[in-house]
């Protein structure tokens, strides 16, 4: 579109000119007659408006790459040492439970035998017939004699038996009497394999003779002495009965043994003393 400058352009007084939405009349005109600048149209400065509102956050920006690892610091000097704090005692705590019953002890030793009560007490019933008791208990008495049985076929001759002990001396008239059998050799014969055994309260068996020796080796063939002796405590009659009771009620077993035994040693070896057995060592 070309344009063409206006010259000469008159416009009534009564009539305006109208530049798109904006039209100027007669009066608007005359008020920029003679201007030069547009200073000469500018207005003082108005005061400072209002500040407005901020506006929104940003949005965040994107995190910027990891920076490289910074060098270790000097290493600090040691700090001081604190002050000791204050000692605080707890309040006394309160008794634990009672702890469980302890194991019920073993049972005491059997007291001694009581004394013998008055006699002439009256006879009471006669018992049921008891247990057959152990071996090697007291012979009772001899009972009353029983009816005579009928005579049995007569029996084989029976073997002859040892010798008896020697009798008393007879009067110095009398006959002599046979020659007895040959005594055991002089020397002293080797430790019986049983021998604790005398020495335990519920052996009821024969015994040594007080003080009798008996000879032994140890597996280094060290040669020793034994020695039986009797405990001057010992009560056979009374160690039978208890036992007899321990069978029937379950009372305590005696506990005073038959002897003890005292061991001396002929080579000097102490450090052995186990007693070794063999056949060798016994008589036939």
């Amino acid at each position: 579109m070309s344009k063409t400058p206006i010259t000469n352009l008159s416009i009534a007084s009564a009539g305006f000119l109208k530049i798109g939405d904006t039209q100027l009349t007669e009066t608007n005109l005359s008020v920029l007659s003679g201007l030069n600048s547009t200073t000469q149209i500018t207005g003082p400065t108005g005061a400072a408006g209002v500040a407005g509102a901020a506006g929104a956050a940003g949005a965040a920006g994107a995190a910027g790459p990891l920076g490289a690892t910074g060098v270790t610091g000097p290493r600090g000097n040691r700090g001081f040492t604190g002050r000791e704090g204050p000692v605080v005692f707890g309040a006394t705590g309160a008794d634990g439970p009672a702890g469980p019953t302890g194991e019920v002890g073993p049972d005491g030793v059997a007291g001694p035998l009581g004394p013998t009560g008055p006699s002439q007490g009256p006879v009471g019933p006669t018992g049921p017939i008891g247990d057959v008791g152990p071996s090697g208990g007291p012979t009772g008495p001899v009972g009353g004699a029983g009816p005579a049985g009928v005579a049995g076929p007569t029996g084989v001759a029976g073997a002859v038996g040892p010798a008896g002990p020697v009798g008393p001396a007879g009067p110095s008239d009398g006959p002599t009497g046979p020659q007895g059998p040959a005594g055991m050799p002089a020397a002293l014969g080797y430790l019986p394999q049983d021998y604790a055994t005398y020495s335990d309260p519920i052996y009821l068996g024969p015994l040594p003779a007080d003080g009798h020796f008996y000879y032994a080796k140890n597996s280094d063939s060290d040669m020793f002495l034994y020695m039986f002796i009797k405990n001057p405590n010992y009560d056979r009659t009374f160690n039978v009965a208890a036992i007899n009771l321990n069978a029937s009620t379950g009372s305590p077993l005696p506990s005073t043994s038959p002897g003890i035994w005292r061991i001396t040693q002929l080579q000097l070896a102490p450090e052995n003393v186990t007693p070794i057995f063999s056949e060798e060592f016994y008589y036939p």
